[in-house]
């Protein structure tokens, strides 16, 4: 019985990893083309795109450009977790990830 519980147990645990790996995969690619976006927008002089909303796997996350960096941030099982995808013009080229107990 003991063996079943573990089993089940770590089964939970990887499908809760592959769900993050999602959010994380899907927040970066969502920085990626908001990069894209705006390199192109400087190089046409456009407007920018310096913030945006989405939801990802029902979990809302915003992003904002701070011109070296994209941050994402988004509230998962009551922690915040902030992504800051570093960038040149070139390409993505550095990530942070910290995330936080949200305060009460």
């Amino acid at each position: 019985m003991s063996v079943l519980s573990l089993e089940t147990l770590q089964q939970v645990a990887l499908v809760q990893c592959g769900k993050q790996n999602v959010i994380d995969l899907s927040c970066i690619s969502y920085a990626k083309a908001m990069i894209r976006q705006n390199q192109m927008a400087l190089r046409c002089g456009t407007s920018r795109m310096d913030e945006k909303n989405v939801s990802i796997d029902g979990i809302s996350v915003s992003f904002h450009d701070h011109k070296t960096y994209v941050e994402c941030t988004y509230a998962k099982a009551n922690r915040i977790v902030t992504m800051k995808i570093y960038y040149d013009d070139q390409a993505i080229i550095s990530m942070d990830i910290d995330s936080v107990l949200k305060k009460r």
